[in-house]
């Protein structure tokens, strides 16, 4: 088995699809290294074959392709990938609460929560779960500053567009990812990302595990925008 999946209510409400690949499978991506992906798919894209509106797993997120379309995840790259994720429905297509049944697969392993879509559409239980056996992990969300999802903190770290951003989430008691321009010094409480072009890319994202959120207590991560 080297897929599951299990739906979940989106966060306009509507039906979304969560999917986690290359559970056998290594992956091959430069700056993250071999781990395992998890996609939160609007239903509508599985069941129309076609990518559109993004609300149900983006949110009010400022880098969603209906707004800036500014998101890591470059839409010209990445479309052929995610039309051909939607079509592949998962080996496994599970009720959310079988989920306990499947968390050996993440044993030992690194997991990149967010490969698309708001990681916080798992729910705290998923996510508990797969970091109480997993190797360690990634994750960030835009939802940091709302109630339902302060859960995450420990978790992922609160994507921050800019430093003010990043001084609120903090205050707020999580660890910030921010993403900054060129000029734009780090902070005294920020450490560049060592899986970035401009730290030479010393590392990888499964080497490196910065990005854990609050279980870890290194400093608050910073990148360039690319």
């Amino acid at each position: 088995m080297n897929s599951i999946g299990f739906p979940a209510i989106g966060l306009n409400g509507k039906r979304v699809m969560v999917k986690f690949t290359a559970l056998k499978n290594k992956t091959v991506n430069s700056k993250t290294g071999d781990m395992i992906q998890s996609w939160m798919l609007p239903m509508d894209w599985v069941d129309t074959k076609r990518i559109d509106d993004d609300t149900a797993v983006c949110g009010d997120c400022p880098h969603s392709f209906r707004a800036a379309d500014t998101c890591y995840v470059h839409k010209g790259m990445a479309f052929m990938g995610l039309l051909s994720t939607t079509k592949s429905w998962p080996q496994a297509f599970i009720d959310k609460h079988e989920f306990d049944q499947f968390v050996h697969l993440f044993s030992g392993r690194l997991v990149r929560f967010g490969s698309f879509g708001e990681p916080v559409l798992m729910g705290e239980e998923v996510v508990s779960a797969i970091c109480s056996v997993a190797k360690g992990w990634t994750g960030y969300t835009h939802q940091w500053d709302k109630p339902q999802f302060q859960w995450a903190k420990k978790y992922f770290m609160a994507s921050a567009d800019t430093e003010e951003k990043a001084q609120q989430a903090q205050a707020m008691g999580w660890r910030t990812f921010r993403v900054r321009q060129a000029n734009d010094p780090a902070t005294k409480g920020e450490v560049n990302c060592p899986a970035s072009k401009e730290s030479g890319k010393k590392t990888t994202c499964a080497n490196c595990r910065l990005c854990m959120g609050a279980t870890s207590k290194a400093k608050s991560v910073t990148i360039i925008e690319h």
